[in-house]
């Protein structure tokens, strides 16, 4: 299971303290990309424990009504939250620091099933080497 955003300040502080990278799962309803990726690649690695004290995972809902607390602490819409960051594509990973900031390259879409957990595990250990370095 992916947890919805409720509380970027609260992932922020998690995020600091535990030095993870935040990654915004960024979807919509009746998205059947979003729904391929969830189920051949999301939950397959949660279940593996493959993302297990190395992401804080997070879904941002594009539809209306998905509100929750930005990193300044004030509500924000999950389609105001992706404007900010120009996310109007979904899928779309975002690979977020504590401050809110982009930690590596996003990845838009889906180009191929097949390697996206690849993929993904590159952008991890990228952003969580962006997250040690900003630490020096």
């Amino acid at each position: 299971m992916i947890d919805p955003a409720s509380s970027f300040q609260a992932d922020a502080r998690l995020s600091g303290d535990s030095k993870q990278p935040i990654v915004v799962f960024v979807t919509q309803q009746g998205c059947q990309f979003c729904q391929q990726l969830r189920e051949q690649v999301l939950h397959p690695m949660i279940k593996a424990d493959g993302l297990k004290n190395r992401v804080i995972l997070r879904e941002v809902s594009l539809d209306k009504g998905f509100e929750f607390d930005g990193f300044d602490g004030s509500r924000i819409s999950g389609r105001n939250f992706a404007g900010n960051y120009d996310a109007a594509i979904t899928p779309t990973l975002l690979f977020l620091d504590s401050q809110g900031r982009e930690a590596t390259d996003r990845i838009v879409g889906i180009s191929n099933i097949e390697y996206y957990a690849f993929y993904f595990d590159k952008a991890i250990a990228a952003a969580t080497q962006t997250l040690a370095n900003n630490l020096k």
